[in-house]
């Protein structure tokens, strides 16, 4: 995200943050470290 200006424009335009870490699983942002809701996310998208 620092060496790349463009890239974080386009993760507050995307997620309305500048938090890291960010990722997406699906259609879903999850901004932070959220582990319970990785699991979440990542069950939903196994099942």
């Amino acid at each position: 995200m620092e060496r790349d200006p463009e890239a974080a424009r386009d993760l507050v335009r995307k997620t309305g943050s500048t938090g890291v870490p960010v990722i997406k699983i699906g259609n879903k942002w999850i901004v932070g470290f959220d582990r319970p809701r990785i699991d979440q996310e990542l069950a939903r998208r196994a099942s």
